[in-house]
Parts: structure tokens; sequence; C-alpha cells
């Protein structure tokens, strides 16, 4: 009798393990580099938040699941919004998932570099006037 309770509750316990599910992949940009530290949002298919996993400093990342679909959302700063929904049961190989980075062109660009005011040299301090409200003055006003 003994036995047998042992046997069903072992039974169920590995049922529970049986349903969780592992999903691997890469995370890359253009030219096949890997984004590292890149936050992976798992959601089901409401919409409704599971939980988040980070990539490595590879890229890789591995997602443990107990749902049959699950949606994959990245959102960073610096590419495109992706969202990918993906059935765990027929994902045997790795996940590849490439990313589109955002470009921002600059229309204008303006460098301006200004002399100091007051420079020390070794056996003196020079204060230059260009530019300030002493240079409309003569030398012997300074």
């Amino acid at each position: 009798m003994k036995n047998t309770i042992l046997f069903l509750m072992l039974l169920c316990c590995t049922q529970i393990w049986a349903q969780q599910q592992n999903i691997q992949g890469t995370v890359y940009t253009e030219g096949n580099i890997p984004i590292p530290f890149l936050e992976i949002r798992i959601l089901d298919t409401s919409q409704n938040y599971q939980q988040s996993v980070a990539t490595d400093s590879l890229g890789n990342f591995e997602i443990i699941t107990d749902q049959s679909e699950i949606i994959l959302d990245i959102n960073d700063d610096f590419h495109q919004p992706l969202q990918q929904q993906i059935s765990v049961e027929d994902q045997k190989n790795e996940l590849t998932l490439y990313l589109i980075p955002l470009e921002e062109q600059l229309t204008e660009l303006t460098i301006s570099v200004k002399r100091p005011k007051v420079k020390q040299k070794i056996d003196r301090m020079v204060f230059d006037v260009e530019n300030s409200s002493l240079s409309n003055l003569n030398t012997w006003e300074i």
C-alpha cells in the first residue's frame, strides 16, 4: 500500500516537471553582432506579463515556461520594437532574433570654441580681454 502511494506521488511530480519547457536563443543586430544585457519580456497570448529574462554578454537567453504559446516582447531605446509569437511545443531548434537599430540623423552640427580668459604661465598670469567688456577700454583704463 505504501509503495503504490509513493509511486503515485512520484508520477504526479514528474508530470508537473514535464510541463515546463525550455527555449534557448540568441539576439543579434545587423552584421550578426550579439546584443548583450537586453531585457526580453515574456507575455501570454492575452498580452499579460509573465516574466522577464535578460541576454548574457554573448546575447544568449533561456526561457523556462509552462505555457504552450508565448509572445516575446523586446523594446529598448536603440532598436526597433519586436513582438514575436512562439509556439513552445514546435520550438525544437535554438531561436535566433534579429533587431533593427534605430537611426537618428542630425540636421546640423555646430562646434564653437572660445579661448580661455585667464592663462597661467610660469612667470605671469595672462588675461585675455578679447570678447569681454574690457575690450572697449584702452590700456590706461584697464
